[in-house]
């Protein structure tokens, strides 16, 4: 059993999205204050990793559950590992192909490691940021499945019930934004990709998720849809910029669907490792961006 109680898996759940969302504008605003900087990358990684590892990690420790309670069992093996792995390959795909043809949006945008001239620093950061959402969407989903009861959904109908809306928000927003990069001057196809290829490669993750965890058996609402907003949240920012905003909403659509894979892979599998895979595949190999939450 996770937590002690469904009252504490509430109150652990609470405090570790809280700090989430508000931590990277309190941190910011403590450090303004001292007249420190986050755009230097030691600062920018201290950050990410206060406002994603450090309070669950704690809240592991003052609850004395260790990693186990989250599927992370030390020296025994992890088959997850495997479908993370699986998972990553239609992002690593879009990612590597569109750097290979030269399309503007995919062109290294975001990695350092598949730009010339990269910034190692800046690797580090998206490892840390990338695995610290995902760490992040493991712990929820499993505090989720413990703090809310709810009616057993059937695993398929509820991601794709979730799914749904994450496609509706991404081809609007998308449609949005591309038309914006048009407009601007930029490439048509980098426009037409960007509203197609990465919202595919999204769909594609899921579906190999679901595919090798079975796609059967039942679940609940919020262990999918927790470790989804937590996916989504990473890469949003409100900005009263129509352009920015609608690529933040945009970016978290897509981040959205990496959280809901997250969750589904969690809790079919009762396995950490894949997820956490997961996000180390697409901090190195993709070229999504730094969550802009926390970048």
């Amino acid at each position: 059993m996770f937590g002690a109680s469904t009252e504490d898996a509430r109150s652990d759940l609470m405090l570790s999205v809280a700090a989430f969302i508000f931590g990277p504008l309190l941190l910011r605003l403590v450090l303004g204050l001292f007249g420190v900087g986050t755009g230097n990358a030691a600062v920018r990684i201290v950050l990410v990793a206060l406002a994603t590892l450090v309070v669950p990690i704690l809240l592991m420790r003052y609850r004395r559950e260790g990693m186990a309670a989250i599927g992370l069992r030390g020296k025994e093996p992890d088959p997850t590992v495997l479908t993370g792995l699986v998972a990553a390959l239609p992002l690593i795909a879009a990612s590597l192909a569109g750097v290979l043809v030269g399309i503007p949006v995919f062109a290294g945008a975001g990695n350092p490691l598949l730009m010339p001239g990269g910034d190692a620093a800046e690797v580090v950061v998206r490892l840390v940021a990338w695995g610290g959402v995902l760490f992040l969407a493991l712990y929820t989903s499993t505090k989720a499945r413990d703090a809310f009861g709810g009616d057993p959904q059937r695993v398929m109908p509820a991601a794709l019930r979730i799914g749904r809306v994450l496609a509706i928000v991404a081809a609007v927003s998308g449609v949005l934004v591309a038309t914006q990069v048009v407009l601007g001057g930029g490439d048509p196809i980098g426009g037409i990709a960007l509203v197609v290829v990465w919202p595919l490669a999204v769909i594609a993750m899921v579906l190999l998720v679901l595919r090798r965890t079975g796609g059967v058996g039942t679940t609940t609402l919020p262990t999918l849809v927790v470790p989804t907003l937590v996916g989504a949240l990473g890469n949003f920012v409100l900005s009263f910029d129509p352009t920015q905003l609608a690529i933040f909403v945009y970016q978290a659509s897509l981040s959205g669907g990496i959280g809901l894979a997250a969750g589904l892979l969690a809790d079919r599998t009762r396995r950490g490792g894949g997820v956490l895979l997961l996000g180390v595949l697409i901090a190195l190999l993709t070229t999504l961006g730094t969550p802009a939450r926390l970048g």
